[in-house]
């Protein structure tokens, strides 16, 4: 049983069960589903209509226009605000500009995806990627389905609701096989035979690849058929992130008697990924000479670990990562590829990351990492922020849209480099002299298309075709610099 299904998912269910992928199309050199259309209506920011014209807004040729990408009609070009949802944005006055710009990247959104033999590209420029999935028989939910299994059935185990990493309550990690359920070429092998020439063959040492997919597939072998970027897509953002934060190894540490380090970064937000964590010893490659330790933060773990213990076996991996603490996934490479380790555990201290975890609790990490963070959105991100910045910990973040990188801007600076004087003393009470200092240092702070992002665009929302994707883009919120303070412990 699937608790929710996306509208996208029936779709391509339903041409699944009809066989349409099988049926050659009238030249009888593809399916009959490639001259297909899987648009999403568009409707009306304001009112909620799909109507081409709007009565409240006016706008009687099109609710999109293709040059700003956002809902235009004529109540915006009068008001600096608006508001969607029931929250207040900024109106066309404000943010026509910005929007003409942000659109001018829909072309490198395309370009990303275009890589792949299978790119399909929607009326609307989406990439419904389900599509894809359902043309190879990985469309579904259940173990079967291995790492592509969609929002995973819960019920099963006694919850009352949904949750991910359910797939932790097994007893052992799907391999490699039956994880990626691809053709043995199109796999991105973690076990390796030195002296095979086929598809275990290990890449080259040091890894060495252009920032794209294309190169990066090259490095590991592996034909563009293959659809693995569809879910590398997680592991080589953090790698990104790490790479812009400056953590990445370099010089000597990339060969074979590398000197050796330690990596800890805190990852909060992990929700689906607890799903198909052996996608993550990806990391364990890039990353030679360094044991990196990512300790997952967030909802999702925590109520995970704290429903799992009682409904999961005493057999299962979440059990056993109590009882041995080697963690939920771990994995080593090869000494001849650099040897790096990676461990994944969960935190069960707290619904999510606070300043608290610093003082009182985890071990101080080398990086903050969030993918698809919504900075912006969710409250609980401010004191991440600020702890950031007051104690030099680098941040590194993804969202979905350009937008957010805006709003994130604004957002950081006002937590940090903006706060009034009279708030001076309770920084210094809150973080120390050292810390208090940070707080007024002031960042560049970039905002980047990710080359390494979920290829394919997909839409912000209804209203929306500003270009977006999963880890669509790279932020910046805490640089790396030379000199962390401490953090203050029970206010000493």
């Amino acid at each position: 049983m699937v608790i929710h299904f996306k509208d996208e998912y029936e779709r391509a269910g339903l041409l699944t069960a009809a066989n349409v992928f099988d049926q050659p199309n009238a030249n009888g050199n593809g399916n009959s589903a490639e001259k297909l259309d899987f648009s999403e209506p568009v409707e009306c920011a304001y009112c909620k209509k799909e109507e081409s014209k709007c009565a409240k807004s006016g706008w009687t040729d099109r609710i999109i226009d293709k040059s700003n990408g956002v809902s235009y009609f004529d109540i915006l070009n009068l008001t600096d605000v608006y508001t969607i949802s029931k929250s207040v944005a900024p109106g066309h006055r404000l943010m026509c500009e910005q929007n003409k710009e942000q659109m001018s990247k829909v072309s490198i959104f395309q370009t990303i995806l275009q890589q792949f033999p299978w790119a399909r590209i929607e009326n609307d420029g989406t990439f419904r990627y389900r599509i894809v999935l359902a043309s190879r028989g990985l469309l579904g939910n259940g173990r079967e389905f291995g790492f592509w299994s969609e929002e995973p059935c819960c019920n099963e185990h006694g919850l009352d609701t949904f949750e991910w990493g359910t797939s932790l309550m097994q007893s052992n990690h799907l391999d490699e096989k039956t994880g990626w359920k691809l053709p043995d070429d199109e796999i991105p092998w973690l076990t390796f035979d030195e002296n095979s020439s086929g598809s275990h063959k290990p890449p080259t040492f040091p890894p060495s690849f252009e920032d794209n997919w294309k190169s990066y597939y090259e490095w590991r072998g592996l034909p563009l058929t293959s659809t693995a970027a569809l879910l590398l897509h997680w592991p080589l953002s953090i790698y990104r992130i790490l790479e812009k934060l400056k953590l990445t190894p370099s010089g000597e540490r990339r060969s074979v008697n590398g000197e050796r380090k330690s990596l800890l970064v805190h990852y909060i937000g992990a929700e689906e990924e607890l799903d198909y964590l052996p996608i993550f010893g990806e990391l364990a490659l890039l990353l030679p000479n360094t044991d990196l330790e990512l300790i997952f933060f967030g909802e999702s773990p925590y109520m995970l670990l704290h429903s799992g213990r009682q409904l999961g076996s005493s057999d299962s991996i979440l059990s056993k990562s109590q009882t041995n603490d080697d963690g939920v996934y771990t994995y080593t490479a090869p000494t001849a590829l650099g040897g790096g380790s990676i461990r994944i555990i969960l935190w069960g201290g707290g619904l999510a990351w606070t300043p608290e975890v610093l003082r009182f609790g985890a071990p101080f990490p080398d990086a903050l990492i969030g993918l698809n963070a919504g900075l912006s959105v969710y409250q609980d991100w401010q004191s991440v922020i600020v702890s950031s910045r007051a104690y030099g910990i680098p941040f590194g973040i993804t969202e979905f849209m350009e937008a957010s990188g805006e709003l994130n801007r604004g957002l950081v600076t006002n937590l940090t480099v903006e706060l009034p004087e009279d708030a001076s003393e309770w920084m210094k009470e809150t973080y120390g002299e050292g810390g208090a200092a940070n707080l007024r240092i002031r960042h560049e702070m970039e905002c980047d298309v990710n080359p390494f992002m979920k290829p394919g665009q997909k839409t912000g929302a209804p209203w929306s075709r500003l270009p977006a994707a999963l880890n669509g883009f790279t932020f910046i919120v805490t640089p790396f610099i030379e000199r962390v303070v401490p953090p203050v412990s029970n206010g000493n």
